[in-house]
């Protein structure tokens, strides 16, 4: 069984200032950001 800490997959549409600061947040957060 896999001991590593469970991992996110998210999806940001949109890729302006919001979505990029919103993108690095969740990324140092450990989840598995998509930009579309």
């Amino acid at each position: 069984m896999d001991s590593s800490p469970l991992r996110y997959q998210v999806a940001i549409v949109g890729g302006g200032l919001a979505g990029l600061a919103t993108a690095i947040l969740l990324g140092k957060k450990g989840y598995k950001v998509a930009l579309f």
